[in-house]
């Protein structure tokens, strides 16, 4: 599992360059860069966050 300095967690994810919604997702940032976009069962199967900010159940 890979570590990254940051994950977020939302009920939803709206992404830009392709745009599309993906509910129960999350990000993965490392270095300020983004690592992953994805349903967050994906996200959080591969990485490990040092922090991690779930906003499930908040709009």
């Amino acid at each position: 599992m890979e570590r990254v300095d940051l994950i977020i967690r939302a009920r939803y994810v709206i992404t830009m360059s392709n745009p599309m919604v993906i509910e129960d997702g999350a990000v993965a940032v490392d270095n300020g860069l983004i690592k992953a976009v994805g349903k967050a069962s994906e996200v959080l199967g591969q990485y490990s966050g040092e922090e991690v900010i779930d906003r499930i159940g908040t709009y």
